[in-house]
């Protein structure tokens, strides 16, 4: 019986780590502008996965919408308005308050019919 349950716990590590290693790979294939689709995306479902608690959610999310920061790309400026949300959601106030104002200041800078 010990032995099956430590196969199990090594095939599910083994799982797990080919399943970062997949991710990784993927990400270092697709060009940055797809990347940022694919994180809001992932960023989406952390916000709908109803399994787990509000803040682990806003926590998924947050650290998702680091990597976006990360990237060698300027994203839409859309990224603003939801990064500055979910940290009003999670309560960090300071934070969200840049997030939307960066998101306005952007919103203008794209906007056709600015004087």
């Amino acid at each position: 019986m010990k032995r099956f349950v430590l196969a199990t716990i090594a095939a599910v590590g083994v799982f797990g780590a080919a399943c970062l290693l997949s991710r990784q790979a993927t990400a270092q294939v697709l060009p940055p502008d797809m990347l940022v689709d694919q994180y809001m995306m992932e960023a989406q479902q952390a916000l709908e996965d109803t399994t787990i608690r509000p803040i682990s959610r806003f926590r998924a999310a947050i650290s998702t919408y680091k990597r976006i920061e990360g990237l060698d790309v300027e994203p839409p400026p859309e990224i603003y308005f939801f990064y500055g949300k979910v940290l009003f959601e999670s309560d960090k106030n300071g934070d969200n308050t840049s997030r939307f104002s960066f998101y306005l200041w952007r919103l203008g800078e794209h906007n056709p019919n600015r004087v």
